[in-house]
């Protein structure tokens, strides 16, 4: 069904295609099965680019989805992350509205997301079974961080522009506008550098359960001052 979020995603992972490809890399927007390593196959990938040595996947995010759809992200990078010459690259859709103009996700699923992730924070400690590891949470929590931080702006109508969809200069105006303190930002900036290295396919730094909950802290921090704000 081609709806409006659906095309969005479709453009967004086209606009990937000169740089694979430049790089010598065969690029495939939702490819089918028998286009796929036997590995990726029943894993439904958004897009792939391959090359004879190994390949990229590369996976659309948005802002929030279902707790299932989470699990698949998280088994994929599972298997990724064990085939050398393979990385998994995530790139963060925001919503867009059939109207025009970009659609935020309500306080109540931002909440609900957070929950979630604390609770597989809380499996993870525990040992138990869990969406993935602590690189996986950081992944899909992101989103989530980002978008209380942009409704916690619109709140102080800070002007932004376009570059709201721009991860450095949301966390900028953060502290600009006083929500953050500098250590705050610096250690959000710090799990920015984490989550851009392990969507790039990197296993080091190391991302820790530590900077999961921090993630969370900050987050929870912003909805819980947006929500005082509007009392």
């Amino acid at each position: 069904m081609n709806t409006p979020s659906a095309n969005a995603d479709n453009k967004l992972l086209e606009s990937f295609r000169p740089h694979h490809e430049g790089g010598g890399y065969q690029f495939v927007v939702e490819p089918d099965e028998d286009r796929l390593p036997e590995f990726l196959r029943g894993l439904h990938p958004d897009a792939v680019a391959l090359a004879s040595s190994g390949g990229v996947v590369i996976e659309v995010k948005r802002d929030m989805q279902p707790v299932a759809r989470s699990r698949e992200l998280g088994e994929l990078a599972r298997v990724v992350e064990n085939h050398r010459g393979w990385k998994l690259d995530i790139v963060y859709s925001t919503p867009f509205h059939p109207l025009g103009g970009w659609l935020l996700p309500s306080d109540e699923e931002i909440q609900k997301h957070l929950e979630s992730s604390r609770g597989e924070i809380s499996k993870l400690q525990d040992g138990r079974d869990c969406v993935g590891d602590a690189t996986v949470l950081l992944l899909l929590l992101w989103p989530t961080f980002e978008a209380a931080a942009r409704r916690r702006l619109i709140d102080e109508k800070a002007s932004l522009g376009k570059s709201i969809l721009n991860s450095k200069s949301v966390i900028d105006a953060l502290v600009d506008e006083g929500i953050l303190s500098d250590d705050e930002a610096s250690k959000v900036a710090t799990l920015m550098r984490l989550r851009d290295y392990a969507s790039a396919g990197f296993k080091e730094p190391a991302i820790e359960i530590g900077h999961v909950r921090d993630l969370a802290d900050t987050t929870e921090k912003l909805l819980r001052e947006r929500q005082r704000s509007a009392a």
